[in-house]
């Protein structure tokens, strides 16, 4: 038995710091051969480019040459996935380097003005050990995706999607966009369907309609509870359309990059 582990959390400048607690903690609940996918996404930052600026930080923390910047929550993972990016087509993928993984797939938003990088885009990474089947994107303003089919040797077909939504973005947008561009690209029948990411849909405030949607649209479950922001709102969300037999855990942990902390949900697999 494996454990295919999957985290989402945002990335950004912040003030706090991931503890060495928090890494043995994970570790104590799961056997080291388990491994993540993330989703990350920059948040509020104080300097003007800090959520640009941001995904460079990232990434320095993951030079394995430097063991106090290689965070093995980050290095087990199989996907992760960066919201608000800002990367535009002049950034080189060397300069975003992350080590064991193929060179970034990204979703760059439009630069509208070329003193300033745009506001979002989304980046993701996958293990050179998996397989990337196939891949689709959407890219507004105010609502982007990447839906991406990962194959493993060991552990399978997944079908991932990462999503980051405005705070702006209303509820029937997105239900419209969903409707119309994602789910005609989702096989419902599959058994590993996992839609995660930043969707600024407060847990703590009600949203039921959108939770609703998402159930019966998908038949996706929402299962993260805890606090993913250092707000203690619930923003950063991982539905999933597992059957009861499938046995997974979640949690949130800390980043020292953002305002928003890593979800993560760790699934038991043959």
């Amino acid at each position: 038995m494996m454990l295919w582990k999957t985290i989402g959390y945002t990335a950004c400048i912040m003030f706090h710091h991931l503890k060495k607690s928090d890494i043995s903690s994970l570790y104590s609940r799961t056997p080291k051969s388990a491994s993540f996918v993330m989703a990350t996404e920059c948040g509020d930052c104080i300097q003007k480019d800090a959520k640009w600026a941001s995904l460079k930080e990232f990434c320095s923390q993951l030079d394995v040459t430097d063991e106090p910047k290689s965070d093995p929550n980050i290095l087990d993972t199989d996907v992760i996935g960066i919201a608000e990016s800002r990367l535009i087509s002049t950034d080189e993928n060397e300069d975003f380097y992350v080590p064991g993984f193929e060179p970034p797939v990204r979703l760059d938003q439009k630069q509208n003005n070329f003193n300033t990088r745009p506001p979002h885009g989304l980046v993701l990474y996958y293990r050179t050990d998996c397989f990337l089947h196939n891949t689709f994107t959407y890219s507004t303003p105010h609502l982007e995706f990447v839906k991406a089919d990962i194959i493993s040797s060991s552990k399978g077909l997944f079908q991932v999607v990462f999503v980051y939504k405005a705070p702006h973005c209303k509820f029937t947008q997105l239900k419209d966009v969903f409707l119309a561009d994602l789910l005609p690209d989702v096989y419902l029948r599959h058994p590993k369907i996992i839609i995660m990411g930043d969707f600024n849909f407060d847990l703590n405030t009600g949203n039921t309609s959108f939770f609703k949607f998402m159930r019966d649209t998908f038949c996706c479950s929402q299962i993260v509870s805890k606090p993913t922001t250092s707000y203690g709102t619930v923003l950063d969300l991982i539905f999933l359309n597992f059957d009861s037999r499938v046995n997974f855990e979640t949690d949130v942990l800390d980043s020292y990059w953002s305002d928003h902390n890593v979800i993560y949900v760790a699934i038991e697999t043959q």
